[in-house]
């Protein structure tokens, strides 16, 4: 897998969360909520296709944000999740999440 290091920025966008979870788990949800989703999520998108990688980590996506316990036990492991992916993508010049 890819795995995306971005500023936030306090940008709304989409986030996982208890109520849309069982939404969010549907194949091609995320290309649904497009228009949700920032522009360095979905340049890193691109990137994962081009590069023929099926599956991209993004915290705001893969950590459900208002479940405490799991967000800071995901928060916990994120050393793990950036140093076992195959390539980490870093948004590194930008203000927020869109720039």
């Amino acid at each position: 897998y890819i795995a995306l290091s971005y500023v936030w920025g306090g940008i709304k966008m989409l986030q996982t969360t208890l109520s849309n979870l069982k939404q969010l788990k549907r194949p091609g949800s995320l290309i649904r909520e497009a228009g949700k989703l920032p522009q360095a999520i979905l340049d890193a998108m691109d990137i994962a296709e081009a590069l023929n990688e099926r599956f991209l980590w993004v915290d705001s996506l893969c950590i459900i944000q208002d479940d405490a316990i799991s967000k800071h036990s995901q928060i916990s492991s994120m050393n793990i999740v950036y140093g076992q992916a195959a390539l980490t993508l870093i948004a590194m010049d930008g203000e927020n999440a869109n720039s």
